[in-house]
């Protein structure tokens, strides 16, 4: 690559792509290509073949899309190559998506009693909340209607998480655990890029979502294995944090350093 290439790519690297978890996608994507070895076209066909109304809503929706699809192809591959956990792996990734999901059944299993409790309470925050915004008609209708939207696919993902977990922890598989390992990485974009928008304080006095909804999301999903900042859980724990703060901190995105 020229250099004047190399110079602007790794500015873009810096400012773009490593701005936020929404671009991981395409800067894998491109460096396939300059490294001569593309993402699999079967995941590239599919990524190309979400529907219109979702590239619509934005990086951070897309990114959650994107994931869902990519992690269910990771897992299809890895069924293709290993046809049981007993054998061997015919390669890495494949090697990789089995012990993901088989840590992700543990993690379930033992933990599925406080994910249930936590799920539900949050729920009943979300429809309350939902209420709330629903009723306000002095919301630029708009903002409104994408608020309620956001907050009708958390409570579908929510949803979709207490139907994971069986009755008998003890019954958590394997194939629950990756459907696990897909549900956190769509909820992980779902909580961390599209609430920025509608947690911001700026907005209308009381459209903002509540501090507890964030905070609570951010359990749920630690619990499932999402890793979280050890700064803001100790900044809690010594009482240095507040929880207002606390969920700013979680949903700020990463910030690169720009070269002078």
């Amino acid at each position: 690559m020229p250099r004047g290439l190399q110079i602007g790519y790794r500015n873009i690297e810096k400012v773009y792509f490593s701005n936020s978890d929404a671009w991981s996608f395409w800067r894998d994507w491109y460096q396939g290509f300059l490294d001569g070895e593309p993402l699999d076209w079967e995941l590239q066909r599919r990524v190309a073949l979400i529907p219109d109304a979702d590239w619509e809503q934005g990086p951070g929706h897309i990114a959650g899309k994107i994931e869902e699809i990519r992690a269910e192809f990771e897992v299809e591959q890895a069924a293709t190559t290993a046809k049981s956990e007993f054998e061997k792996p015919a390669s890495l990734a494949a090697a990789q998506a089995m012990a993901m999901a088989m840590a992700m059944a543990k993690r379930m299993s033992a933990n599925r009693d406080a994910i249930a409790l936590c799920t539900a309470g949050l729920l009943e925050q979300i429809a309350e909340f939902r209420e709330r915004i629903r009723g306000d008609n002095q919301l630029d209708p708009e903002f409104k209607e994408r608020l309620l939207a956001f907050l009708d696919d958390l409570s579908s993902r929510l949803s979709e998480l207490i139907g994971l977990l069986p009755p008998d922890p003890k019954s958590l598989d394997d194939e629950t655990g990756e459907k696990g390992v897909r549900w956190l990485r769509g909820f992980k974009h779902a909580l961390l890029d599209n609430a920025r928008e509608y947690a911001d304080p700026k907005n209308i006095a009381g459209a903002a979502i509540p501090t507890g909804i964030i905070l609570w999301c951010t359990g749920v999903g630690s619990m499932m294995g999402m890793p979280v900042a050890g700064t803001v859980v100790g900044g809690l724990l010594t009482g240095q944090l507040k929880p207002g703060k606390a969920a700013d901190d979680l949903l700020k995105p990463t910030k690169p350093d720009v070269e002078p």
